[in-house]
């Protein structure tokens, strides 16, 4: 067989055979990707109750569209044989793996919230698996469990449908292969009482099994076996485990778990698999009141042994990756792994696309595939995604517009954000899928094990949707608690907690979301960390103060468990939303922007011959820069890498500078066309609101407009009558609205499904310049003001930020 071909399928080896046929590896030539192919038995081909099993198996697989289960590709026949075409999952079996001995219990509890959540997916869509034990189960190299074989699943609407041990006889390990010994044993050992005697089998026969398969984790050892099939399934209808095999540091909810999963009566035991999910991943976070010595000990790690290398990448044509954590989970005696670094360069696609809510990088899970953003000399995004393996980047179809990409957790799907739209595509190829609306002021997303997605706005807070699409649900509103954003999310092991960056008045420092008590608290004893992410080996990896840093980290009770060790400096940040321009993956590879932060700026005078003057002598993170109307004092807004803004007065003929206001945040300054006040937008009220602030010697602030929504400023009418302005809604786009300053009022000017924004009144007050993205892509649009009327596109080929000469 091998050698052979199947279709386009070549067999490259054999994998193992069952009762329901021979698995092997194969090539799919045509899509250029490895798959498993279980083939059905000549001898069974003619059997029509076998036949039928095998189409439902294709059926039931292709409906169940989840991270921890094994995906169906295709099915077929070929020279009379039937074949399933799957996906191909590389590492060990739960059965290899507990050959070794006992499970440690954070990785077991791991371990069994992911096969938790596959069943849960499955009893949603009313399939029953009905043969999970340690061989169904695949762990690969991350860590990521895959659950085999739903061949011999059951609707639920079919339950009691059958004759009597009909459940039994179907199982396929006992007719086809019932006189193998070991092979009997390795299906009855967990087989719950009812399954064992012939009746009626629902969800919680599944329930039972995984019980039997936690029990085998932390023991080492099964929970009913037998000389032969007749013991075993004896143990299982009358005997009990051995419940003091269990470690006697076990915590008692595990304990609690185990009994409800393997109480003989199935009235008696967990009726839903989730439940135990929910319990496990309690003790895993570690849940506040539980006693200290009920919860899993913390892995503790060596000090880290990092290789440094000087790697320099420039700032907008290369991406420096680096393999570099070593010695991960090893002793603290073992040598280090040499790192390996190279470089991408980005250069051929155009210019990485970076900026204050951008980032520009996503790396898969196993570490190999690089997803990264780029903007073309038009002014449009796209994403390009480079295999290591290969030497060329190759563009992701129907990514225009493109921002912030994420991997799901199996790294078969890269998700990203193209105008108010959340979206997903195939890495292998193929068109992308709506998933829902999405804010477009959002700051990074994370793909969850349980198929949650989690991302983060700028205006509201955390928000999570389910990766199969829908309605997104507010997590953390913004503002609450003292905090002013959250940022950067990404999911820690065992798919319930979200690491995070929560911003407060005091600076940014990671925190902790639990998706199942909405609630997070901050990781004690780090501050000013502008992102982080979590490394399985057990590290936590962030920016800080312009560099990277390590640390090792126990994610079960958020904490740092050393002193952080340096890693890199020098690579791309943007102070003004705290981005910090690096990615890691699970397998410890680190991507990144080689240059510098981007906080060292200054300002210059430009003429029209394009010569360039030092204008003021003074250098930080400058932006949006305004001219007084006499020309002789600038305001400008200042920010900082920890997330600060304020606004600035410079006197240019005396050389002076002043801070406008010191309370709250303050941005994106204004002149009112008397040159004594300055209009900003500011946080104070716990939103970003119009004010407007004199600059007398008391320095007044007065509100102009407070409402939920956030207001963005753009410019005086020249009566000073009016405030042009536009608004972010989150939800749909932004749009440009008028306020009258004398009664209060506010009237829109242009709400379209389009985003409008960059609004600047010419000199006379009857043209009004801004940008929108109704053509696909920013460009700069010119309409009659007070009213709209006719539009002229002015840039053409992508524009920002306009500005009218005197």
């Amino acid at each position: 067989m091998i050698g052979s071909r199947i279709g386009h399928f070549e067999i490259t080896a054999k994998l193992g055979e069952g009762g329901m046929g021979e698995v092997y590896r194969a090539q799919d030539e045509r899509l250029g990707r490895e798959v498993a192919i279980k083939v059905l038995p000549e001898a069974l081909v003619a059997d029509p109750e076998r036949l039928g099993r095998f189409e439902r198996e294709a059926r039931l697989l292709a409906s169940l569209n989840h991270p921890h289960i094994a995906a169906v590709y295709d099915v077929g026949e070929h020279q009379g044989r039937r074949f399933l075409v799957m996906e191909l999952v590389v590492g060990e079996t739960l059965a290899e793996r507990g050959a070794r001995g006992p499970v440690p219990l954070a990785e077991a509890l791991g371990l069994a919230i992911q096969m938790a959540g596959a069943l849960e997916a499955a009893h949603g869509r009313g399939i029953v698996h009905r043969d999970l034990k340690p061989a169904n189960v695949m762990i690969d190299g991350q860590g990521q469990v895959k659950v085999l074989d739903f061949g011999l699943a059951k609707a639920l609407a079919a339950e009691g449908g059958g004759s009597p041990r009909s459940d039994l006889l179907d199982s396929p390990t006992l007719t086809y292969q019932g006189t193998v010994a070991g092979v009997v044993l390795g299906t009855a050992a967990y087989m719950s009482p009812e399954q064992a005697r012939g009746g009626a089998v629902d969800a919680r026969a599944d329930v039972w099994a995984f019980g039997c398969v936690l029990y085998e984790m932390l023991c080492g050892r099964r929970a009913f076996a037998g000389s032969s099939m007749a013991d075993t399934l004896g143990a299982v209808v009358a005997g009990e485990p051995d419940w003091s095999a269990l470690p006697s540091s076990l915590p008692a909810p595990v304990r609690k778990v185990l009994r409800r999963c393997l109480a003989k009566d199935p009235r008696q035991r967990l009726h839903h698999v989730a439940d135990a999910r929910i319990e496990l991943a309690d003790v895993l976070a570690g849940a506040p009141g539980e006693p200290a010595d009920q919860r899993p000990a913390a892995r503790m790690r060596p000090p880290i042994r990092l290789a440094l290398a000087a790697l320099v990448g420039a700032l907008l044509g290369a991406l420096a990756v680096w393999g570099w954590l070593a010695g991960t989970g090893a002793g603290a005696d073992a040598p280090a792994r040499r790192p390996s670094r190279w470089t991408v360069d980005a250069s051929a696609q155009g210019q990485l696309d970076l900026g204050g809510r951008l980032d520009p990088l996503a790396l898969s899970p196993d570490g190999r595939t690089l997803a990264y953003v780029v903007r073309d000399t038009r002014g449009e995004t796209h994403l390009y995604l480079r295999d290591f393996a290969a030497l060329d980047a190759r563009p992701v179809p129907g990514s225009e517009g493109a921002s912030n990409p994420f991997f799901s957790p199996d790294g078969r799907w890269l998700a990203f954000f193209a105008s108010d739209r959340l979206k997903k595509a195939p890495v292998g190829g193929g068109a992308p899928v709506d998933l829902a609306d999405a804010p477009l002021d959002n700051l990074g997303a994370t793909w969850g094990e349980h198929g949650t997605i989690v991302f983060a706005s700028y205006s509201s807070g955390l928000w999570q949707v389910a990766d199969s699409g829908g309605e997104p649900e507010l997590l953390t509103p913004g503002g609450a608690e003292g905090a002013v954003q959250h940022r950067w999310p990404t999911f820690l092991p065992g798919g319930e907690r979200v690491l995070f960056i929560l911003q407060t008045l005091e600076g940014p420092r990671p925190a902790i979301f639990d998706l199942a008590r909405r609630e997070h608290q901050a990781v004690p004893g780090v501050q000013q960390v502008v992102k982080a992410r979590y490394l399985r080996g057990g590290y936590l990896v962030f920016a800080q103060e312009g560099s990277l840093l390590a640390a090792p980290f126990d994610a079960l009770r958020g904490r740092l468990l050393d002193t952080p060790v340096p890693v890199l400096s020098g690579f791309s940040m943007h102070s003004d939303h705290g981005a910090a321009n690096f990615e890691t993956s699970a397998a410890g590879t680190l991507a990144y922007v080689g240059g510098e932060a981007t906080s060292d700026a200054a300002l210059f005078w430009v003429d029209r011959q394009g010569g360039e003057e030092i204008a003021v002598d003074h250098r930080a993170f400058f932006s949006h820069p305004r001219l007084s109307p006499d020309g002789s004092r600038l305001a400008v807004e200042i920010g900082s890498e920890i997330g600060a803004r304020h606004v600035e007065i410079f006197d240019l003929g005396r050389g002076t500078r002043a801070i406008l206001t010191a309370e709250a945040r303050n941005a994106q300054p204004a002149w009112h066309p008397d040159g004594q006040r300055v209009a900003v937008v500011s946080d104070r009220a716990g939103n970003w609101d119009l004010y407007l602030a004199a600059l007398g010697g008391q320095r007044t602030v007065t509100p102009l407009l407070v409402r939920p929504l956030e207001q963005w400023l753009g410019t005086f009418t020249p009566d000073g009558e009016a405030l042009v302005f536009y608004e972010v809604d989150p939800r749909t786009a932004r749009d440009i609205w008028v306020l009258d300053l004398n009664t209060g009022g506010t009237r829109p000017y242009r709400a379209t499904a389009a985003n409008e924004r960059g609004v600047r009144l010419s000199p006379d007050g009857r043209w009004l310049a801004y940008v929108s993205n109704e053509s696909g892509r920013d460009e700069v649009y010119v309409e009659r003001f007070p009213e709209p009327g006719p539009k002229w596109t002015v840039s053409g080929s992508g524009g920002v930020e306009p500005v009218w000469s005197p």
